[in-house]
């Protein structure tokens, strides 16, 4: 590509809670990013992902995330997430052929919709809309 350069420094989270690594990205002094990584015995496991406002759009976390799971195979260890709730990091780590477990996965549909109520929701999801007295037994 364009002759990018990206230095990588890992160091320690500041979260006591759990074991994790920070792994920052940077790009001629400015913060690209960063990737939270949780060591496991056997395993890395993703825990967080951020790619900074004015470096979106660059294809820089598939890049992160692909880094990272070469980096586990290259070291023998499994690569691993807990439940990812932002579609787009989910749809790069499906893209890397991570799948979710059975009955613990849900296929979302993103539409051009620019008001909540203009979505249908299916799987037995139970309202009400924001702004929407509850009912009980109601499902949307």
């Amino acid at each position: 590509g364009e002759g990018h350069v990206l230095d990588f420094s890992v160091g320690l989270d500041r979260n006591p809670d759990m074991r994790c690594l920070r792994l920052l990205v940077t790009e001629s002094g400015r913060k690209v990013g960063f990737m939270l990584l949780e060591n496991q015995e056997d395993g890395s496991a993703l825990r967080g992902i951020k790619v900074e406002e004015p470096f979106r759009g660059r294809g820089h976390s598939r890049r992160l995330l692909a880094g990272w799971a070469r980096l586990c195979l290259e070291a023998g260890i499994v690569p691993r997430t807990r439940v990812i709730n932002k579609p787009l990091v989910a749809l790069g780590l499906e893209r890397l052929g991570f799948r979710p477990r059975e009955n613990c996965g849900l296929t979302a549909l993103v539409t051009q919709a620019r008001r909540l109520k203009d979505c249908e929701l299916t799987h037995g999801w139970q309202g009400p809309w924001p702004g929407e007295a509850a009912e009980p037994g109601r499902v949307v």
